[in-house]
């Protein structure tokens, strides 16, 4: 029980960690971005992150999914045509919330078998006490 237990705090932690990392990165390039535009009075250069999903997947050489279903299909153009920092913000923030929701919701069904474990206990105990002849 105590492993579950590290095990779901892990998680979680990892989870919280992850989204703020994400929320963090992201904060500070659009605050880099702004400050860049403020003081050349343009916005920066495009990067590699502004590229459209698909670019920078033939870019590294990876080969593009594709699908036998006409609407997975059409969301999967969709995505590949987003800017690539825009799927990395999601995905980040995806992984941290489902990371963080599964370890809290063990550490949560972790407690309540505790819970449960101690209610039976106690009244295994009582029966006990009731059973027992009295002086």
């Amino acid at each position: 029980m105590w492993v579950r237990r590290k095990i779901a705090g892990l998680l979680a932690w990892v989870g919280k960690v992850t989204l703020l990392f994400t929320l963090v990165v992201a904060g500070a390039v659009a605050a880099t971005r702004v400050f860049t535009r403020m003081n050349t009075g343009a916005w920066p250069e495009t990067i590699v992150l502004g590229e459209p999903l698909r670019q920078t997947l033939q870019d590294l050489g990876v080969g593009l999914p594709s699908s036998p279903s006409v609407v997975l299909q059409d969301f999967l153009s969709f995505v590949l045509d987003q800017p690539t920092w825009m799927i990395a913000f999601v995905v980040g923030v995806s992984v941290g919330l489902l990371l963080m929701t599964w370890g809290d919701a063990m550490e949560r069904k972790i407690r309540h078998e505790l819970r449960h474990q101690q209610v039976m206990r106690e009244r295994q105990q009582r029966v006990i006490r009731e059973h027992q002849p009295r002086r």
